[in-house]
């Protein structure tokens, strides 16, 4: 069992990451609320349509890499802290170099396709330079990336995820100048946020290869330790991580595409909107999840279960309870945000189709952390398989509601959201099964969460009616305030670990004796 010291260590060097983790997010987030309207106003929505397109292109290049990335952070980290720096050297110098190769192909890969972007896309003419130009870049920042992976391991092996993340709020702040300067002194042009956005990806790659050196400075590239064997071994691992984002791109990252093809570049701009809500609430509960990774991993390393398992059930709590108040704040003042960020755009329908988006991201919240479970056990084959049957049925569903039906855009939200409640079964009981734990372990956590969304939607929807529309960002300030008094106690009260209840109990019937 941990000591009290190294347990109260742990909790610190937990809440430092994370504070860290989400400031950076906070930074990037602000960023992207103060440049949309830019892009939609003086561009077109259309234009943020494609901003998000190429993003969204960039993950299903990602599946030929992921296989490789997935797994290597695990290999080194392993490695390292089984005190193997030999073996650890080797799976860092083949990562480094396997990852240069594949940089090479899908460089001269993505300029073809790239160069035919518009007998692929439906693009207005006057844009289609800017759109070719725009994804180069975004494949470019995406390479600059990819050339990381093997040095944003010493982060996550020292447990100083705080340096990486302050590094990335420069890198968002650097992002954010260059982008504001390109706006204001040149011609508008969508590939700008493309531009600002691999500028930031350079700073990190330096930035990162130096935090590599500083906390890992036994971690050396030499191209004599590549190892073909090395690689395999990651590769094959990582294969089954492929093909699971195969799976998680059927489920939602075929969206935009869909609606550029079947249905029209402004719908598409309207849906990418309300999509980037799910990418901000999705991109926080990544970073509370990850920032339990390390210590996760070191639990697993050490065969010390009861504290692993202990530590899963927080990151649950977290991350659920974080997505329960965002889902619930959205839902009493998001109607009036969409009024006052996108003035002149469809508010009713960017309000509904984002209501609906974030309660997608319900099913996952509470269970992201247990994904990572397959990632220590290395036991990923059944979780992908059902997720590949999930997104195989969600784009089936999805084609045959637009193709048969005038649902229109929502057909492309709701089957997404359907189909995403399936992770309230499978993630607990098979991150149960890998651990060799009861089967019934995490559902306790879950239920808790259930009842603090179930408390708080009901305490949403009489601030919904009582509290008046806002007019005004001031006034939004206000009425965001309020509910957050409301609700947040009822979350956090709902969630409080079982233990954490006993303790509170014990000092107040102190309290009283001593009284």
């Amino acid at each position: 069992m941990a000591t009290k010291t190294e347990m109260k260590r742990s909790r610190r060097v937990i809440a430092l990451n994370m504070f860290w983790s989400l400031l950076s997010l906070c930074i990037n987030y602000l960023m992207n609320f103060l440049i949309t309207p830019y892009v939609t106003n003086n561009i077109g929505v259309e234009a943020y349509g494609f901003v998000a397109l190429a993003n969204t292109f960039i993950s299903y290049v990602d599946i030929l890499a992921v296989g490789l990335n997935a797994f290597a952070g695990r290999f080194i980290a392993m490695a390292y802290y089984q005190k193997k720096l030999e073996k650890a050297n080797r799976y860092f110098s083949s990562t480094i170099l396997a990852d240069l190769i594949l940089a090479c192909v899908l460089l001269a890969g993505g300029t073809v396709a790239i160069v035919r972007l518009d007998r692929m896309l439906q693009i207005p003419q006057e844009r289609t330079a800017d759109v070719k130009l725009l994804f180069f870049i975004v494949l470019m920042r995406y390479l600059l990336t990819l050339l990381r992976t093997a040095f944003d391991a010493a982060a996550f092996i020292s447990e100083r995820i705080d340096l990486a993340e302050k590094l990335q709020s420069a890198a968002y702040l650097l992002q954010a100048g260059l982008l504001l300067a390109l706006c204001l002194l040149l011609q508008p042009h969508v590939w700008y946020v493309g531009l600002a956005a691999a500028v930031g990806a350079l700073l990190l790659l330096a930035g990162n290869l130096r935090l590599c050196h500083k906390l890992t400075p036994e971690l050396q590239f030499h191209v004599k330790d590549f190892s073909p064997h090395a690689v395999w071994e990651v590769l094959s691992t990582g294969s089954w991580t492929a093909l699971n984002n195969l799976g998680n791109l059927l489920n939602s990252g075929l969206d935009l595409l869909i609606t550029n093809l079947m249905l029209n570049a402004t719908v598409m701009g309207q849906i990418s909107v309300a999509k980037s809500l799910e990418t901000i609430v999705s991109g926080m509960i990544m970073k509370i999840s990850t920032v339990f990774r390390p210590r996760c991993l070191r639990l697993y390393a050490e065969d010390k279960m009861e504290e692993l398992t202990g530590l899963l059930k927080i990151s649950m709590r977290c991350t659920g309870g974080f997505c329960n108040l965002v889902v619930m704040g959205f839902f009493v003042c998001g109607h009036d945000f969409m009024a006052l960020w996108l003035p002149g755009q469809n508010t009713d329908f960017l309000f509904r189709a984002g209501l609906i988006v974030l309660l997608s991201d319900i099913a996952t919240g509470a269970v992201q952390p247990l994904y990572y479970v397959y990632t220590l056990t290395q036991k990923l084959r059944l979780p992908c398989c059902v997720t590949i049957l999930m997104g195989t049925a969600n784009v089936l569903s999805m084609y045959i509601l637009l193709r048969y039906t005038s649902v229109g855009a929502y057909a492309v939200l709701l089957t997404t959201l359907v189909i995403s409640v399936v992770h309230f079964v499978d993630a607990p009981l098979y991150a149960a099964h890998c651990l060799h734990l009861p089967l019934h372990t995490f559902y306790p956590t879950l239920v808790c969460n259930g009842a603090s969304l179930a408390a708080g939607f009901a305490a949403a929807e009489m601030l919904r009616r009582i509290l008046p529309a806002a007019g005004s960002w001031g006034t939004l300030m206000f009425k965001a305030l309020t509910a957050a008094t409301v609700l947040l106690p009822i979350v956090v009260l709902i969630l409080l670990p079982p233990q954490l209840w006993k303790s509170l109990g014990r000092r107040f019937i102190k309290l009283n004796d001593k009284g």
